[in-house]
């Protein structure tokens, strides 16, 4: 095997060999998609706030005739191309308005949404400048079949990315921030209630909870779906003009279920994961109703008298198993399926009266 260098580099290295036209940007192994504004606005955000971005793969390449070391990007362009082209567009010698010219947005960044690079303030463009890249190097007598075994043995190992996983690399707008926003706010009720472990967290299943809530809030109940979600995020990932409303009433749901029950639902039933998104759909609906308009000036209706007793009663039936026939059926097998949620939902809501109908 030849030399791999493991070691970092500054933006300002990556600057100074493009400014001298020793950098090659062009991938020979692995072509990606041109990345989208919102990706490249993320990644710039990332890079501002000192937060790690994965390894970029390098090969030197010696001209023996002018004894020049050009730095041959084998892994990473799109990632030095857009840093790049934030900085000055001269540093991408095929730079193209249409494909490469992009801004920060305001739903990665609030402060300085909407910014180029030369109108950051100076100690944020030093920042950029002077942050550090991860960096592998393969020697000049790397072969082309060593690189490609190298990159194949990687994916050979990897864990295989689920459906959430993959929205999160696919998607860099408005929904998307704002799931992985309510996600993380809430980070300390997902563990604190037993609702998701942190190993949970790590494959971002809170972060498509939060989506499928959401979708609760704007169509009522409906089965956990895939593409549904995929469509929420492929619908609002330019805008979301309810992000205000839904962040808003987000909170307030999950702050009237803590004050009400507090540690009592980590030690309850609603901890299981099915059981916590019915509890939350139940709670939306006395407190807001399913499927009304997402108006952020809309005040929340108070939880009936009596909630916490209720709420822990339909817990203790659950774990002595003295349930309605439907109820229980809906419980085992596809519990995600809408007739199973709807059918624990209304087991929620009788005791306050409350019966959604099929649609």
């Amino acid at each position: 095997m030849k030399t791999v260098t493991k070691t970092v580099f500054k933006v300002g290295d990556f600057v100074s060999w493009a400014q001298a036209g020793n950098l090659d940007l062009q991938p020979i192994f692995q072509r990606r998609p041109v990345w989208k504004a919102g990706a490249k606005s993320y990644l710039i955000d990332t890079v501002i706030r000192g937060l790690p971005i994965p390894i970029v793969f390098l090969r030197d390449r010696l001209a023996l005739q002018s004894i020049i070391t050009t730095r041959e990007v084998v892994d990473g362009q799109q990632r030095l191309r857009t840093i790049l082209s934030f900085i000055n567009s001269s540093l991408v010698q095929d730079y193209s308005v249409e494909q490469d010219e992009f801004k920060l947005s305001k739903l990665h960044n609030e402060e300085f949404g909407g910014m180029s690079f030369s109108e950051l303030p100076p100690d944020t463009q030093r920042a950029i400048v002077g942050y550090e890249i991860p960096v592998h190097i393969f020697s000049a007598d790397t072969e082309d079949r060593d690189i490609l075994q190298i990159f194949a043995r990687l994916n050979a190992t990897g864990v295989k990315l689920n459906d959430q996983e993959l929205r999160n690399a696919g998607y860099f707008g408005a929904f998307k921030a704002l799931t992985y926003n309510i996600g993380y706010e809430n980070l300390n009720r997902w563990q604190d209630w037993g609702i998701f472990k942190l190993s949970d967290i790590s494959r971002m299943n809170e972060v498509e909870e939060v989506a499928d809530l959401i979708v609760s809030m704007h169509q009522g109940v409906h089965g956990r779906n895939k593409k549904l979600l995929d469509e929420y995020y492929e619908t609002y990932d330019d805008a979301y003009p309810e992000r205000a409303a839904v962040q808003k009433r987000f909170e307030v749901v999950m702050s009237s279920i803590e004050d009400v029950l507090g540690g009592a639902i980590g030690t309850s039933e609603f901890s299981r994961r099915a059981l916590f998104n019915d509890l939350f759909v139940a709670t939306y609906e006395l407190m807001y109703g399913l499927g009304s308009p997402l108006t952020v000036s809309t005040k929340a209706t108070k939880l009936p008298a009596g909630y916490a007793k209720k709420i822990l009663g339909l817990s203790k039936l659950l774990s002595e198993g003295e349930l309605p026939e439907e109820v229980d059926r809906s419980l085992r097998g596809a519990t995600s399926d809408k007739g199973s949620r709807l059918k624990r939902v209304n087991f929620i809501l009788g005791p306050f009266g409350y019966e959604l109908q099929e649609s």
